[in-house]
């Protein structure tokens, strides 16, 4: 078989070597299947870690309804708040009975601003009262998507 001479332009060879790069980047059949398994496994994982968030979610809401949040001694009811002022200036509310995230409210509303703590051994707050103390921060609403106090669509409220 003798060897013959092809002649092409620079533009020719251009779109040859460029089709020839293309045709080089495809990936396989292997390379297909195994991205489509790791596509498959992707899914699947977001899947479940929305399903777990739901059920997070859910644990969430049920355990804040059931907490009474508070005890009863000696016929007396304490509040079992505990809370500290954050770098944002609220106060952030916490039960230490179900470790529920009360919604924040301004530290300003403390008698002395929280600067000597948030004192809820003292002042025994009700769930109303912070609920109250809430809104009077944040009398259009607050930015919190699951405040369930400026939000009650978003999450039911305890």
């Amino acid at each position: 078989m003798a060897e013959q001479m092809v002649s092409m332009t620079a533009d020719q060879l251009q779109k040859l070597l460029e089709a020839v790069v293309v045709k080089m980047k495809e990936p396989t059949d292997a390379e297909k299947a195994q991205m489509e398994v790791e596509r498959q496994a992707l899914i699947r994982r977001q899947k479940e870690q929305a399903e777990l968030a739901r059920a997070q979610e859910q644990r969430s809401l049920i355990r804040r309804k059931n907490c009474p949040h508070h005890t009863v001694y000696n016929g007396k009811v304490f509040w079992k708040w505990g809370g500290q002022v954050h770098s944002d200036g609220l106060v952030h509310p916490v039960c230490n009975i179900c470790h529920t995230e009360w919604p924040p409210f301004s530290a300003k509303l403390l008698p002395d601003e929280g600067k000597q703590g948030v004192g809820f051994e003292t002042a025994n707050p009700s769930k109303d009262q912070l609920t109250s103390l809430h809104k009077a921060s944040f009398p259009k609403g607050c930015e919190r998507a699951r405040c369930f106090v400026c939000h009650p669509e978003t999450a039911n409220a305890a």
